[in-house]
């Protein structure tokens, strides 16, 4: 369907092996299986978003020396104690209940990602990619091990975070306070870590609503005005305008449909190339992390079990957890699912 009619109509196979109308090639076109890997996805059916313009912007990533140790975890450890409510504490103290157990999110973790390097993190529900994603960026704290961003912590020992690192998630409605206008929300950061001040910061923020496409005119409306794609280049402006040199994105895509999350992907790609930001990518959609990522790590009940470059994760999996993992990856393309049967991988 598109604009409230249906455009095409037929068996599953035929629709989507042999489309007839443009707009139904279009959005298979956006799918990741349908490039080569690292390339950009293109779609005809990708509404149009207007021209991103770069001019003026800045950032300490911009021209930095290469970094081969740019961000650097070791040995990252981090327990989740549940507290127990009044009635469970009540049944612990009568012999009744048991103490919750805690959870292990996230196990002896070692993560190296080079200056303008894009990791891919994937792994099922519970794994623990989100929880280290956080860690990595400053959220949470680490229970055990370190996390440095250019050398230097990623928390101040007083658990202050800085501006170096920043994170788009997955629902930008909920990340988006709707009392605010996007010019408030994209300029509040900025304004107090002293990018801009108050006189000036309309000027700042409309450079960087350029960089995402976003039309600044549309500044002073409400995050409910936009539809979803809007919205999500609107949250990655926001973290964009605190000049951070490594973005962090915990399905930042996976709420969008395909055609606009193909915008999404080459806006981010865009950055990377024209910024030098370095990127985590945590994602479900194995096809999205494979067309994205330089590396990817794989993590399964809080470990990191498998890690290595893209074409090597996803051509030649070593760990049966990965195989399995690429397996219940469903994919439209049948030579992917032939090349795949071939490699074992649905075996």
């Amino acid at each position: 369907m598109r604009h409230g009619k249906i455009v095409e109509a037929g068996r599953a196979r035929e629709v989507l092996h042999n489309p007839q109308h443009p707009y139904t090639k279009g959005l298979l076109d956006a799918l990741p299986s349908r490039s080569q890997p690292g390339q950009l996805l293109a779609s005809s059916a990708t509404e149009a978003a207007g021209r991103m313009d770069f001019t003026g912007l800045g950032g300490s990533a911009i021209g930095a020396d290469p970094d081969a140790e740019f961000v650097k975890a070791v040995g990252v450890e981090k327990i989740f104690a549940p507290k127990a409510g009044f009635l469970r504490r009540l049944g612990i103290r009568a012999g009744l209940a048991k103490e919750p157990k805690p959870v292990h999110a996230v196990k002896s973790a070692n993560v190296t990602i080079a200056r303008g390097e894009i990791l891919g993190l994937v792994g099922e529900s519970g794994s623990g990619k989100s929880t280290l994603g956080r860690i990595l960026c400053g959220i949470y704290p680490a229970d055990a091990g370190t996390v440095t961003v250019g050398g230097q912590p990623v928390r101040s020992e007083k658990g202050k975070l800085g501006t170096r690192v920043q994170m788009i998630f997955q629902d930008p409605f909920a990340s988006l306070d709707p009392r605010r206008t996007i010019f408030q929300s994209v300029a509040e950061g900025p304004i107090a870590h002293g990018f801009c001040t108050r006189q000036n910061a309309r000027e700042y923020v409309n450079r960087w609503l350029r960089a995402v496409a976003f039309d600044p005119a549309m500044a002073d409306r409400y995050p409910h005005q936009f539809s979803g794609g809007q919205r999500q280049r609107i949250a990655i402006a926001r973290a964009l305008a605190l000049e951070p040199e490594l973005i962090i994105c915990d399905e930042a895509v996976s709420a969008l449909d395909v055609s606009i999350q193909a915008q999404v992907i080459a806006l981010l790609d865009s950055l990377r190339q024209r910024l030098g930001i370095s990127f985590i990518f945590i994602a479900h959609d194995l096809g999205v992390v494979r067309d994205f990522a330089d590396t990817v790590i794989v993590m399964k009940a809080g470990e990191i079990v498998e890690m290595g470059p893209t074409a090597q994760i996803f051509e030649a999996p070593r760990e049966p957890y990965t195989k399995k993992l690429l397996a219940s990856n469903l994919d439209p393309d049948p030579d992917v699912q032939a090349k795949r049967r071939a490699m074992g991988i649905y075996a």
